[in-house]
């Protein structure tokens, strides 16, 4: 099986994230020979054909991805992914970054909590 995961990094945060997801496939597959991780730089889009997986990676800037991941995307040859599952991720904004603009967490999980109710009790309650 051929794999490819494709990324994009600005601050590195990107790159940590996209080892991590090789390094998954490399032990889902039992066959890291299979796996190539590479910068978005590093690739030309006719390398794609013949692919079975590619997973591609972007930092979001601006609500897009980066001019170069935006640039990769659009010159892929037509049908250079056919047959091919594709996946994509992103990344955005520091921890610090999100702290200051709140989290929707707290609010997840006070509703979770309350429609978490067994025989009329919360499972706190008991």
């Amino acid at each position: 099986m051929k794999v490819m995961v494709i990324y994009d990094s600005a601050y590195g945060n990107t790159a940590q994230i996209a080892q991590a997801i090789g390094a998954g496939l490399n032990k889902a597959l039992q066959s890291p020979e299979d796996v190539q991780i590479h910068q978005i730089g590093e690739v030309k889009p006719e390398q794609l054909v013949g692919l079975d997986v590619l997973v591609v990676g972007s930092p979001t800037q601006k609500t897009r991805p980066t001019p170069a991941t935006s640039s990769f995307l659009k010159n892929i040859p037509r049908n250079a992914l056919a047959g091919a599952k594709v996946a994509a991720f992103d990344t955005r904004f520091t921890e610090k970054k999100i702290n200051s603009l709140g989290s929707y967490s707290f609010h997840i999980d006070k509703r979770l909590s309350i429609n978490c109710c067994l025989n009329g009790h919360t499972e706190q309650e008991e």
